[in-house]
C-alpha cells in the first residue's frame, strides 16, 4: 500500500523525521517534521549554508532542472530559538523513491520551500531541514495542500 512508502521515524522519541526527495534528480534529504514553522526549509548543499553542521548534507539544488525562485528577497523564519534565512523556491517533491525500480510515489510538481543559506541552530540537528505541517501564513491552509 502507499502508506508503507512514507515512514516517519523518531530521534530520541522527541523529534520526528522522514526522508523526502527533491528535484529532478530525486536528491534525498532527511527532514524533521514540525507543526511550529509555517515554512518548509532545507539547508543548501554542504558548504553553502552558514551555521549548518557536519551532519547536514543539504539539498544540492544546482542539479535540479525544475527549481525556480518564487522570490529574490531573502526571508527569515524562526523555529523556537533557531533562526533560518534563505530564498523561497519551488521544486519537485517526492514522498518516496524506489531506486532499484527507478519509481517514485507522492509527487508534487512545484512544492514551495525555502533554501536555507543560514541556519543559526540552538542545538545540533541531524536533519537537512524541516518539513512544515503548520498552516501557511499566506492563506491559512496547511502547507502541504
Amino acid at each position: 500500500s502507499d502508506a508503507e512508502h512514507l515512514q516517519v521515524k523518531s530521534i530520541d522519541g522527541l523529534n520526528f523525521y522522514t526522508d523526502l526527495y527533491l528535484g529532478t534528480e530525486y536528491d534525498k534529504v532527511k527532514m524533521a517534521v514540525s507543526t511550529q514553522t509555517p515554512v518548509t526549509f532545507v539547508a543548501s548543499a554542504a558548504g553553502e549554508c552558514s551555521g549548518c553542521n557536519e551532519h547536514q548534507k543539504g539539498y544540492d539544488y544546482h542539479k535540479s532542472s525544475s527549481i525556480s525562485k518564487t522570490s529574490s528577497a531573502m526571508q527569515t523564519v524562526s523555529l523556537g530559538k533557531d533562526s533560518i534565512s534563505g530564498v523561497m523556491v519551488q521544486d519537485q517533491l517526492s514522498l518516496h523513491r524506489d531506486e532499484a525500480n527507478e519509481t517514485s510515489w507522492g509527487e508534487i510538481e512545484m512544492f514551495p520551500f525555502m533554501i536555507a543559506n543560514e541556519w543559526n541552530q540552538s542545538r545540533v540537528q541531524e536533519v537537512d531541514g524541516v518539513f512544515s505541517l503548520a498552516k501557511s501564513q499566506a492563506n491559512g491552509q496547511p502547507t502541504l495542500l
